[in-house]
């Protein structure tokens, strides 16, 4: 699997300059970017953190219906709460240790800013089992294949209305005005 999302990425040619730009969805924005501390992969470890909660999970650590300053007042305030059935699991203690140490507030302790930095995660309990060789080269055995009847069927994915070009009742004209002649 993949996960690519560049619509807002920055590249910093310096190893160890930090950047100061605030870009990114809330619900992945780490402590130092929304005090304007400047970061560096740093808030790419906290989003790694971000998206396994949310994969495993259902919804990012820190969400809230409401968005925006909650979210972001979420993220500086509070721990996340990991639900009980994870801590159940089996390999759950490991996943939430993982978690917990990608989701450090203090950069300086965080996983992968440490001396061995992506060497430390690679080597993580939660990846004992991992051959990272294997996933390097793509040669991994594939765990759950959905059903599909050719590569144009979007059956396993949920189904939004199409965009017909009219401000529909979700967007307002600011908004609706970026669709224009798509």
């Amino acid at each position: 699997m993949k996960i690519t999302d560049f619509g807002l990425a920055k590249r910093v040619e310096d190893r160890i300059a930090a950047t100061y730009t605030m870009c990114g969805t809330p619900d992945y924005l780490a402590p130092e970017i929304i005090l304007n501390h400047g970061h560096n992969k740093s808030a790419d470890y906290w989003a790694l953190g971000i998206i396994v909660f949310e994969m495993l999970t259902g919804l990012p650590p820190f969400y809230d219906a409401n968005g925006g300053m909650t979210t972001l007042n979420r993220i500086l305030k509070e721990r996340p709460r990991y639900p009980e059935w994870l801590k159940q699991a089996a390999g759950g203690q490991d996943a939430i240790d993982f978690m917990a140490c990608l989701l450090e507030h203090n950069v300086t302790k965080r996983l992968g800013c440490l001396l061995r930095g992506a060497e430390d995660v690679k080597e993580h309990a939660w990846f004992a089992e991992l051959d990272w060789d294997a996933a390097l080269a793509c040669s991994l055995p594939v765990q759950f294949t959905p059903p599909s009847s050719d590569e144009t069927d979007t059956s396993n994915f949920d189904d939004y209305p199409a965009y017909d070009g009219k401000m529909g009742k979700d967007l307002n004209a600011k908004d609706a005005a970026l669709f224009e002649g798509w």
